[in-house]
């Protein structure tokens, strides 16, 4: 493969994969200074806890500020993911109670695949309720929870806070650019809260539903594929699919996987995804669903280098930072360049996505203005 990183990126990828995987030899000493540089990538791909987790737990040697700097950063994720583990169940317990469906995916669904929970980053926690059930659970979270709700009908949710965590609910979990696509999508998820209701365990006694294997990675993808494409993704999203990839192995048939991405015209896109993880992430190829090809890694190199110099929401690189006029059209030209670059992996979707997005986020833009 082509050779798209420089050393301190490589670096940075070795903690990040002894973090994920735990096999991975790290130096046994390091000078402050590049440790801090290694920092700031993790920050930048929101992944600080999985670099300080691996100096912590390696007892690696350097200066005792750096030390104490990275003890703190895990200190502060177990508490961040405690909390909002004790707000995201005060939610699903007012929808269980009243028996409406639903759904956690990516966040703290995904923190569960992880080693410890407190090692993913967490952000915002997405639901989803199904549209025969979601006014009432609108209303139903007013009362109960005395929450206010932004009814965001431009784009695919409703947010509300709750205590200090941001939810969002969704009524589309996901935007696709082809009517097709996005109606073929919208029945796997449905099918499978009907179908194959699953539930995991969170925090010490809580639990709650998320989508089985085939449903959720092919959900965790099209919104990692999605950021990249419109704004710009980080480590983070990409390392929930290395560690779904592997935990899901052996769980799930490979041929409906593969029969559900065709439908949606993702499965050259998925595959490019596939060997990213396998030569930047460190996942095994036994997790594969399918063998790999040279083409398949071209793109996945294509990918990572991508990931790379965008970041997290594509902040690594922005110029423009406030809301405004100026940050949605930096948004709109990556999105275009996004578009042209990996259009050959989902040709007929990327085609009506982008410039779809791009609407959305212009609107948005005017709306606030008027």
């Amino acid at each position: 493969m082509e050779k798209v990183l420089n050393d301190r990126e490589l670096l940075f990828l070795q903690f990040v994969r002894e973090a994920l995987w735990r096999k991975e030899a790290l130096p046994k000493a390091m000078d402050a200074d590049e440790l801090q540089a290694l920092m700031v990538l993790a920050r930048q791909h929101a992944v600080p806890a999985l670099v300080a987790d691996a100096v912590v737990r390696n007892g690696l040697v350097t200066n005792d500020d750096c030390t104490l700097e990275m003890v703190a950063v895990c200190m502060k994720h177990r508490k961040k993911t405690k909390m909002v583990t004790e707000h995201l169940l005060a939610v699903t317990s007012v929808l269980e109670q009243a028996q409406v469906p639903y759904v956690i995916f990516k966040g703290q669904a995904m923190a569960a695949l992880y080693p410890e929970a407190w090692m993913r980053s967490t952000g915002d926690v997405d639901f989803y309720v199904p549209a025969s059930d979601f006014q009432r659970a609108v209303q139903l979270l007013r009362s109960q929870l005395r929450v206010s709700i932004d009814e965001d009908k431009l784009d695919k949710h409703y947010t509300f806070t709750f205590q200090t965590t941001r939810f969002e609910m969704h009524y589309r979990v996901e935007t696709f650019g082809c009517e097709k696509h996005q109606q073929r999508f919208d029945a796997l998820i449905d099918g499978s809260m009907i179908n194959h209701p699953v539930a995991i365990k969170i925090g010490e006694k809580g639990y709650i539903s998320v989508l089985e294997p085939v449903a959720d990675m092919v959900v965790v993808f099209k919104h990692l594929f999605n950021h990249l494409l419109v704004e710009g993704v980080g480590l983070r999203q990409v390392c929930d699919f290395a560690l779904m990839l592997y935990k899901y192995h052996g769980h799930y048939d490979t041929k409906v996987l593969e029969q559900r991405l065709r439908e949606i015209g993702y499965l050259r896109a998925f595959r490019a995804m596939l060997a990213l993880a396998v030569h930047y992430l460190g996942l095994q190829e036994a997790s594969l669903p399918w063998p790999l090809n040279h083409n398949d890694a071209r793109w996945g190199t294509r990918l990572m280098k991508e990931i790379m110099q965008s970041g997290n929401f594509g902040r690594k690189r922005r110029q423009h930072r406030k809301e405004g006029r100026a940050k949605s059209l930096e948004t709109a030209w990556y999105a275009m360049r996004h578009c042209v670059a990996f259009l050959p992996l989902a040709p007929r979707d990327i085609a009506g996505l982008v410039p779809k997005r791009i609407g959305i986020t212009l609107s948005k833009y005017t709306r606030k203005k008027t």
